[in-house]
């Protein structure tokens, strides 16, 4: 029988565990020997998303590295130990850890792992909503990628300069971006880059209504990241398949997509996830009409999006968490709600929310008949247009 990739990496996590195990009950030990022993489970247990196993055996990698690996194990276990913090949403915590990995590699002259650092920077500044410097740093990356004719380091930092577009909403030039890593990316035979890919374009043409389109980018991009291994990102694509489904009116499938991806996420102990599908599910049960679950769903989304200093995931929670309190007939806690997410908007400078946010919030002041002050956000409304 086929062992498939996933199997194999549990296999590999396994040997690396036993050999671990056994190697700490000898009367003989190595500084050296126990580093390697401790990377390498580490690194395998990262490979199968068994993150708290993974960051263990980083962390305990981390100190020995420093001491007999200070250009090279050393760097990595930093890295490894930032890529963890992000795929948990741990975003702050990460940063740390992929500078100091930057700057380790930037005196090295290792170019290409200086790179993924700036490139791991970029992400994670993405995902906290500071664009300008996401910006930077991706193009940073990308331009030593080019220096040093790395076409699937290229293809990576394409396709996350793309992800700045779709969250800027500028999605013909994400779109541009894309299609161009994904071309490498099937040029170089990578998979997880060519899922990834996929999976975004899906996310592009789901914003412009072409959702069959977008369905199909989505499935092809599962069928990938099946036959990889990755669970989260299986679970981010039938989440995304379930808002297809949301779009086009069909409940029951939306409703089973999401509750396949939220168990994943829940397994996976992916915070990160789970606010996004609860999210999803929120607005979900608020078309139906079921409010106080929308709102538990919002809420608990939320209370993640705070935690994780997800910015986009908190003014999308609160906005719709104002809405549903104009639904129940709580106008002040509905402008209330509106307008703390409106103050992130302006702290962050994420402006592309601004507009909807003021005509919510200018709704509820007309539903309450006070019109000066509906008039005054319509106002800010189609200012911000």
């Amino acid at each position: 029988m086929e062992i498939s990739p996933k199997n194999q990496l549990q296999q590999e996590f396994a040997s690396f565990q036993q050999d671990l195990s056994q190697y700490l009950e000898q009367d003989m030990q190595t500084e050296e020997v126990l580093l390697e022993k401790y990377f390498a489970t580490a690194y395998a247990a990262y490979q199968i998303a068994e993150m708290p196993i993974a960051m263990q055996y980083f962390t305990q990698a981390k100190s020995l590295a420093e001491k007999h690996s200070p250009e090279d194990l050393y760097p990595a276990t930093l890295a490894n130990l930032g890529l963890i913090h992000r795929y948990t949403g741990e975003f702050p915590e990460a940063l740390p850890y992929f500078f100091q990995a930057r700057e380790i590699y930037q005196k090295t002259a290792n170019v290409r792992s200086e790179a993924n650092q700036l490139g791991s920077i970029g992400v994670i500044y993405s995902s906290m909503g500071e664009l300008e410097k996401a910006l930077q740093y991706e193009t940073q990356a990308l331009q030593k990628f080019v220096e040093i004719g790395d076409l699937q380091g290229q293809a990576n930092q394409l396709g996350n300069i793309g992800i700045i577009h779709i969250r800027r909403e500028e999605y013909t030039q994400a779109l541009d971006y894309h299609q161009e890593a994904l071309l490498i990316a099937k040029q170089t035979g990578d998979s997880y880059g060519e899922a990834s890919d996929l999976s975004n374009i899906g996310h592009i043409y789901k914003q412009q209504g072409r959702y069959e389109e977008a369905l199909d980018c989505y499935r092809q991009a599962f069928e990938l990241f099946q036959q990889i291994g990755d669970s989260q990102s299986e679970a981010n694509q039938l989440a995304s398949i379930g808002t297809i489904y949301q779009y086009q009116n069909q409940v029951e499938s939306a409703l089973e997509y999401f509750k396949q991806a939220l168990a994943i996420h829940t397994k996976l102990e992916d915070i990160y996830g789970q606010a996004n599908v609860l999210g999803n599910m929120g607005v979900l049960y608020r078309d139906q009409g079921n409010l106080d679950k929308a709102l538990s769903c919002h809420q608990q989304a939320y209370e993640i999006a705070k935690q994780i200093e997800d910015i986009y995931g908190q003014i999308i929670d609160l906005g719709n968490m104002g809405l549903i309190y104009k639904q129940q007939g709580k106008p002040e806690k509905a402008i209330n709600t509106l307008l703390d997410a409106l103050r992130i908007v302006e702290k962050k400078q994420v402006y592309q929310y601004k507009g909807k946010l003021c005509h919510n919030i200018a709704d509820v002041f007309e539903q309450i008949g006070q019109t000066e002050k509906a008039t005054s956000f319509r106002n800010m409304a189609h200012s911000s247009e």
